[in-house]
């Protein structure tokens, strides 16, 4: 994982690649604008908000 910066909108990005069994993918996570707690995660294409706020993983499916 990488700091990347405060956004315009407040929010802090964070990106890295996440290993998996038999592949990897790009992750990107988003904090408040207090660096606190994670708002969104991006894998996959797609915006997971659902589990950067702890519900399920997007990869338990």
């Amino acid at each position: 994982m990488k700091y990347e910066g405060q956004r315009t909108d407040g929010t802090h990005a964070m990106n890295g690649t996440i290993y998996l069994e038999n592949r990897s993918d790009d992750i990107q996570c988003s904090y408040d604008a207090a660096g606190t707690t994670m708002v969104d995660f991006f894998a996959d294409g797609k915006s997971w908000p659902e589990f950067a706020k702890g519900g399920k993983s997007p990869y338990m499916d």
